[in-house]
């Protein structure tokens, strides 16, 4: 091999390449081609992608609660970073909706509300604060990779009430996604209903230190 082809070698082996989307590195030469290994880091989660799991998570001061458990169930890494979108229904399932929408009738459903931590868990820093870090960016490993994500809400009647609508389905879509997941899960929300971010594990908890 001349020094020519030599330098050019190495600097074909340090490069890196965008394929479909998703930054590739290429690790070698072998033969007068490339070889390459795919940064599944780079990749977004899609609902299509992951299998999702609804997982009671038991009450704490007059809230309760589930975990969305979501797990890699394709030939790809993905990340996901931020809040799922979730929607409980209190009848049927429900093929769309933009926003919070009364639930005094047959068919209504309401939004979680985006928010870092609450009383069942969430995202804090050691100091138990809420504010002042980056949300976590999960990387799920092809196949193996799992995150999860905390929903609650309150559970306690309030004033002269006596019991709470009781939804049937959670519908769940990822960050930026169109497509959606219709889970069967039931509880009775009195108020409060939030989902905190995506975080590593099955826990639906992160302590943070900075």
């Amino acid at each position: 091999m001349t020094e020519r082809t030599l330098r050019r070698s190495r600097v074909i082996a340090a490069c890196t390449v965008v394929v479909a989307g998703t930054v590739a590195l290429v690790v070698g030469v072998r033969g007068g081609s490339t070889t390459t290994r795919t940064v599944a880091e780079q990749r977004v989660c899609t609902i299509s992608s992951l299998s999702v799991a609804v997982v009671g998570r038991g009450a704490a001061l007059g809230h309760t609660g589930d975990t969305l458990v979501l797990r890699d169930v394709s030939a790809h890494g993905c990340t996901l970073t931020g809040y799922a979108t979730v929607i409980a229904s209190f009848s049927s399932p429900v093929a769309t909706t933009t926003g919070p929408i009364s639930i005094a009738g047959p068919g209504a459903a309401v939004v979680a509300r985006h928010t870092r931590s609450g009383y069942l868990g969430g995202v804090t820093k050691s100091n138990g604060s809420a504010t002042g870090f980056s949300l976590p960016i999960v990387s799920l490993s092809a196949r193996t990779g799992v995150a999860s994500a905390t929903v609650e809400w309150a559970e306690n009647p309030s004033g002269s009430a006596t019991s709470c609508p009781t939804f049937t389905y959670l519908v769940v879509r990822l960050p930026g996604g169109l497509q959606e997941k219709q889970l069967r899960a039931r509880g009775s929300i009195c108020g409060g209903f939030q989902v905190h971010p995506f975080v590593h594990g099955t826990t639906g908890d992160l302590t943070v230190n900075h």
